[in-house]
């Protein structure tokens, strides 16, 4: 076997028989399809999904850890969301800290009077089991504006694409992130005298997609057509996108860039992985350790869309609907969401 391929396969090694999953949010809502990697090291790994955004409250941090090894797959385990860390977002030039707190599965900035700002540098400082774990300084570049939002509906496969159109320059680095919802009306049940609520409700949604500019295009000063999302006609109701354009350092983009020809590697489970994706973290008390994942600082634009897919819903065999208590759906609610109206 040559080097190439011996180098290869010494990397596969390396990372073999436990998935865990790198997760990136968009420290608000959205996020992507999980990335699977694998590894036999013997102890737990620390996997850190962290996103801080220009500012009041508007941070996020995720932490899971990975599961020892096991000789057989069907014992693998998925990781195992941390609560017990403590979790402190770091404001280098002014020297000033703040611990996030838990809530329900992840760590919140709920500081008032702690403000990100676009030129600022942070990091994130996490103590658990006795370590202590420091990300690199991200500093935060100025997001570039979004120009519109759109979208556009393909008959053959009743689907409607969505896109962006953007301001860019050689320093625009960005990533785009949606979350939104989705209406349902739901039909009553057979027996409608014992039915009390309620047929209709706005389904929370996120998106999947890993999305980043190329450094190419974003020297051309601006970003034309980027498909954002596609959505399915499968129910004749309105669908809301709530689209995020976060500014990226050249870093955070590289890292990015890896994950996404990682996950259009199209490898199988057993194919050896094209290479190895190092985050920005590290701990501090052990060098050696390997810490997964990446702490984001981002300055973002916004921009909203509502689709009204009834005007292109045709009913077929495959037509989505329910009956009863629309609040049985997952992450279905009453509440109208922000932006719907």
């Amino acid at each position: 076997m040559n080097v190439s391929l011996t180098r290869r396969y010494n990397l596969f090694n390396k990372f073999k028989n436990i998935l865990f999953v790198i997760l990136l949010s968009a420290g608000i809502n959205a996020c992507i399809d999980p990335i699977f990697f694998e590894t036999n090291d013997v102890d737990p790994l620390l996997i850190v999904d962290g996103q801080l955004i220009t500012g009041v409250n508007n941070g996020e941090v995720r932490l899971f850890s990975s599961t020892k090894y096991v000789a057989n797959p069907n014992d693998f385990k998925a990781p195992v969301m941390i609560s017990d860390a403590q979790v402190y977002i770091n404001d280098a030039l002014n020297d000033r800290r703040t611990q996030l707190e838990f809530n329900t599965d992840h760590y919140e900035l709920n500081d008032e009077s702690f403000e990100v700002t676009v030129g600022g540098e942070y990091f994130v400082e996490i103590i658990w089991n006795d370590e202590t774990y420091l990300s690199q300084t991200e500093t935060i570049v100025r997001a570039p504006k979004i120009d519109s939002i759109y979208y556009n509906y393909k008959s053959v496969d009743k689907t409607i694409d969505v896109f962006v159109d953007a301001k860019a320059d050689a320093e625009s680095l960005v990533q785009w992130k949606w979350s939104g919802a989705y209406q349902v009306i739901s039909f009553l049940p057979s027996d409608p005298d014992t039915f009390t609520c309620c047929t209709r409700c706005y389904v929370d949604v996120s998106g999947k997609e890993l999305n980043i500019v190329e450094k190419e295009i974003s020297l051309e000063q601006s970003v034309k057509e980027v498909l954002v999302t596609t959505i399915e006609v499968d129910m004749p109701t309105e669908f809301l996108i709530n689209l995020q354009q976060l500014s990226l350092t050249e870093e955070a983009h590289d890292y990015l860039n890896l994950l996404k020809i990682q996950k259009n590697s199209g490898n199988s489970l057993f194919d050896p992985p094209p290479f190895e994706i190092n985050g920005n973290l590290r701990n501090v008390d052990d060098p050696n350790e390997k810490v997964l994942g990446y702490f984001f600082a981002s300055d973002q634009d916004t921009k909203s869309i509502k689709i009204n897919r009834r005007d292109f819903f045709i009913a077929t065999p495959n037509y989505r609907n329910f009956i009863g208590d629309c609040r049985d759906i997952i992450r279905a609610d009453t509440i109208t969401p922000p932006n719907w109206n």
